[in-house]
């Protein structure tokens, strides 16, 4: 029984990684994750500094293609995080996000 667990827990997270980067794949043949990219990018240009919660919130995306995009922002050098800011819902310390100038 302990084998055929330990099989079922490999083949489950193979499948998410493999589900995982067929999706983002798609996303980006698609033109999707551009899109929502630029609605996050032009988001923090506006009300910097802001968080990503705020920016789910606000653009009414999820956390995940929040997160996704804003990483996507961070490598190419066109945001940077500086501080931290209390979320006003959950009270939690996040990350403040500005356009890098």
């Amino acid at each position: 029984m302990k084998q055929c667990s330990e099989q079922l827990n490999c083949f489950t997270k193979g499948a998410v990684a493999h589900t995982s980067r067929t999706a983002l794949a798609d996303l980006h043949d698609t033109g999707k994750a551009e899109t929502q990219k630029n609605k996050v990018y032009w988001a923090i240009m506006e009300y910097q500094p802001i968080t990503r919660n705020e920016l789910s919130r606000l653009l009414n995306l999820g956390i995940n293609v929040v997160c996704g995009r804003v990483n996507e922002l961070i490598k190419e050098g066109a945001v940077i995080e500086n501080g931290i800011k209390a979320d006003k819902y959950s009270s939690q310390p996040n990350k403040k996000l500005y356009v890098r100038e």
